[in-house]
């Protein structure tokens, strides 16, 4: 899944950045072309189990729009959909994560 930044709408934190979603692993609570708002994370280890993130994996890696799940010692980004992929992470391995605040539906 690829994400697009879009302006954020009015209202926003300073630091909050907007992606446009692209893909269907989120669904049904977010669907392709919704619009979400998104604050960067004190770190990695500060996010609750079963947010939902957008994370970078690497530099120049796929941005992911995934819920975070943490199960003992393992921490994964995962799909809503039954569909998609399972991502095991660690913070050493995510250049950038922020937790979605808002969902913005395409009418």
């Amino acid at each position: 899944p690829n994400a697009e930044t879009v302006l954020v709408p009015v209202g926003g934190r300073r630091d909050t950045i907007a992606f446009k979603v692209s893909g269907i692993s989120m669904e049904p609570k977010i669907s392709d072309g919704d619009v979400i708002l998104v604050e960067p994370a004190e770190s990695f280890e500060s996010i609750p189990a079963n947010k939902v993130v957008v994370a970078q994996l690497s530099p120049d890696g796929d941005v992911v729009c995934k819920r975070l799940r943490r199960q003992g010692a393992t921490t994964v980004l995962a799909s809503d959909n039954p569909e998609g992929r399972i991502i095991p992470v660690t913070a050493e391995n995510i250049c950038w994560i922020g937790v979605v605040v808002k969902r913005i539906s395409e009418l």
